[in-house]
């Protein structure tokens, strides 16, 4: 038993260098120094990029050799500029990705996770008082298959939802749809 973490290099570091930074961390300090070693696999991928950009090796290794019981994905893109079309992909296909993966993992009982982010309610705010809900944003009359489709080709269908729907960036529209 263990932990595999997908990881990508991010500029001169690798995602093992990555990983294992993190690890060293006050967060983990919990794990002996051989834990870390023993139970954490990491795999160079970058779930934007189709197949996880993962290699053959690893994608094998992933669903057929290890026994994983939930894949939890918690990664995004959190810039606030992006375009719809790079929001689409860094943040819903992405999860549709990992969707995928999962099915495919040798452990058919396997559950994915999605951690999202709490600004998934375009222009509708909370209080004290009246807190938002924890529920899914209604997208109104608008579909969450063709707002992704759009964000991806046109961008017109999805730019008129975003706007109507009150949202002021991509990351927070992009996150919404993709609970959906």
């Amino acid at each position: 038993d263990g932990v595999v973490v997908i990881c990508r290099s991010k500029g001169s570091r690798t995602a093992q260098d990555r990983v294992t930074k993190l690890l060293s961390t006050e967060l983990f300090s919990f794990l002996a120094q051989r834990e870390k070693e023993t139970l954490v696999v990491v795999v160079n991928g970058d779930v934007s990029s189709p197949n996880i950009g993962m290699s053959s090796e690893d994608t094998h290794l992933i669903s057929s050799e290890l026994h994983i019981s939930h894949v939890f994905h918690c990664a995004a893109s959190v810039s606030f500029t992006q375009t719809l079309e790079e929001a689409a992909v860094s943040n819903i296909t992405s999860s549709i990705q990992l969707q995928q993966l999962t099915k495919q993992l040798r452990n058919k009982n396997a559950k994915y996770v999605y951690i999202s982010t709490a600004f998934v309610h375009g222009g509708s705010t909370g209080s004290d008082a009246s807190p938002l809900l924890e529920q899914l944003h209604s997208l109104r009359t608008y579909d969450a298959n063709e707002i992704y489709r759009s964000m991806l080709e046109t961008q017109s269908y999805a730019s008129a939802a975003m706007q109507e729907l009150g949202f002021p960036n991509t990351y927070t529209f992009s996150k919404c749809v993709c609970e959906h």
